[in-house]
């Protein structure tokens, strides 16, 4: 229901587009925390509107390439997603470079050769399970581009 009612674009525009938000680390830590959250806990629902994404842009450029104006009732629920996490992380007057969280810093020739980040409760291989997670949705985000973005 949250989604339907387009809840990604309501907490850009009205908190984090809020002039005062940025100079607040409670609230960016907390949105921040959100967004991770739901990417890390809920993959396959972003998964799902990812591939959402992918059909409405199709339609889009279907529609585009027929000279016809699109449905308006096409929900772009992962389109309003990534402009939040643009939003949030555009600006950082507090230095907390809070984005950096979705990046593995870790060499991958090493984490292949059988290295060990050691956490006080047990071993690792290779980053923490949310840096991958967040990782692996940037990554994926960037895959299989659709078309419509290379449209003069």
């Amino acid at each position: 229901m949250a989604l339907a009612d387009r809840v990604f674009l309501f907490i850009k525009e009205n908190i984090v587009l809020c002039p005062s938000f940025h100079s607040e680390e409670f609230y960016l830590r907390r949105i921040h925390g959100i967004i991770t959250d739901l990417i890390v806990n809920m993959t396959l629902k972003v998964k799902e509107m990812r591939n959402h994404g992918d059909e409405v842009a199709r339609i889009l450029m279907l529609h585009l390439a027929q000279g016809e104006e699109p449905p308006p009732s096409l929900r772009k629920d992962f389109h309003q997603l990534l402009e939040l996490i643009t939003a949030l992380y555009e600006d950082d007057p507090l230095s907390l470079e809070l984005c950096s969280e979705y990046w593995c810093t870790a060499d991958t020739s090493m984490m292949d050769a059988g290295s060990y980040i050691i956490s006080p409760h047990r071993f690792h291989h290779g980053p923490p399970q949310r840096q991958t997670a967040l990782f692996k949705f940037v990554r994926q985000s960037g895959d299989l581009l659709p078309p419509l973005l290379y449209v003069p």
